[in-house]
């Protein structure tokens, strides 16, 4: 078109920008992983965290999750996506508090609050701090360990949890 037929035509290159939407945001669940907190045994081996024969991530350990959770939602996109998206993350008992605990209202502020989401599952999933005491008083590896081969790889992976949970919730 010409300038004569078109009074209101915008600069060259101008009416595309003004008009296209921004990219949509295309996540998946392997992004993240799912919060089973009480997978069975079975499937996790005392692991916090475990993979199926998919190769999918699963957390037992709601504070390696969020860690997860922290790391991939780097943009304010991402963070918006985890928490409309919250329950699609969820299996077993996390999901069972989704649905039958969590009120039509927490539901919602949470959709709309990513830090509020990660603070409910912390609340209700994470490790507490006087558990974490508990445990750092009540399971040191001794040289009996080592030479019932017990594997010092999971004790070692569990000092760190509970000493973290500790470290943040103190001043030590």
């Amino acid at each position: 078109m010409n300038a004569a037929t078109n009074t209101t035509a915008a600069a060259p290159g101008l009416a595309s920008e003004v008009s296209a939407k921004p990219p949509q945001l295309v996540w998946k669940v392997a992004d993240v992983g799912y919060l089973w907190p009480d997978a069975d045994n079975d499937k996790a081996n005392g692991q916090p965290l475990f993979h199926d024969s998919k190769g999918q991530v699963y957390y037992t350990d709601a504070n390696l999750w969020i860690d997860r959770v922290q790391e991939w939602a780097d943009t304010p996109e991402k963070t918006l996506a985890i928490a409309a998206g919250a329950h699609t993350l969820l299996r077993g008992e996390a999901f069972s508090w989704w649905q039958l605990q969590l009120s039509d209202e927490d539901k919602k502020s949470v959709r709309n609050n990513y830090q509020r989401l990660l603070d409910k599952v912390k609340a209700r999933f994470g490790i507490k701090l006087d558990e974490a005491g508990q445990w750092l008083d009540s399971h040191p590896y001794t040289l009996s360990d080592n030479h019932k081969d017990t594997p010092i790889r999971k004790w070692a992976m569990d000092v760190f949890r509970y000493a973290r949970e500790w470290g943040d919730r103190t001043d030590l």
